[in-house]
């Protein structure tokens, strides 16, 4: 098991951990220590996605080139885990601070939400290409994909209404773009 902890490790800014069960007992190790540059992530607030090449991914909800969090890739090496950032998140951008998990469609592209912003990572050119999708009126929740390559999430502080109390929302691929629907409020 892989997991995250928001805080904690060698600079307190948070760690990536491999939980291994022999023998009926857990052993848990850290496999990356967040904070240990000017640029790196820190906080690492959700969950982690896996690639079929054992490569993890992630966001922070800090740190960064702008100070508002990154998107990060952890690949196994010989000597340890090696950190790659796919994306530094800056305020102007989109909004700050990505607080939810990422999802990978069938193409290889990574989709996740910040406040307010559902956003796309896909691979180009030994990089990645960032796009803004779809903005939210409040943050955004960990996104779910289905074969279709529709994404569905929830909105705690709005929707289209009646109530803006929050709303479970359905983004489409359409034309080029991606078609919003309003599933319950």
């Amino acid at each position: 098991l892989y997991g995250t902890t928001l805080w904690g490790g060698t600079y307190d800014a948070g760690t990536v951990y491999k939980a291994t069960l022999l023998g009926g007992t857990w052993n848990v190790s850290v496999i990356y220590n967040f904070g240990g540059s000017d640029h790196d992530g820190s906080g690492p607030e959700s969950g982690l996605v896996l690639d079929s090449a054992g490569n993890l991914y992630g966001i922070t909800l800090d740190g960064g080139d702008y100070y508002y969090g990154t998107v990060f890739e952890l690949s196994p090496s010989e000597g340890g885990w090696i950190e790659t950032i796919l994306h530094s998140f800056a305020f102007t951008e989109i909004g700050p601070y990505p607080q939810a998990g990422l999802v990978f469609d069938r193409a290889g592209n990574l989709y996740g939400a910040t406040a307010p912003m559902v956003f796309q990572l896909s691979p180009q050119g030994g990089g990645w290409n960032f796009t803004p999708i779809y903005t939210l009126s409040g943050a955004g929740s960990t996104l779910a994909i289905d074969a279709a390559g529709n994404l569905y999430g929830a909105d705690p502080n709005g929707g289209p209404g009646p109530y803006y109390w929050g709303n479970v929302f359905e983004l489409s691929p359409s034309g080029g773009g991606w078609r919003y629907t309003d599933l319950y409020d």
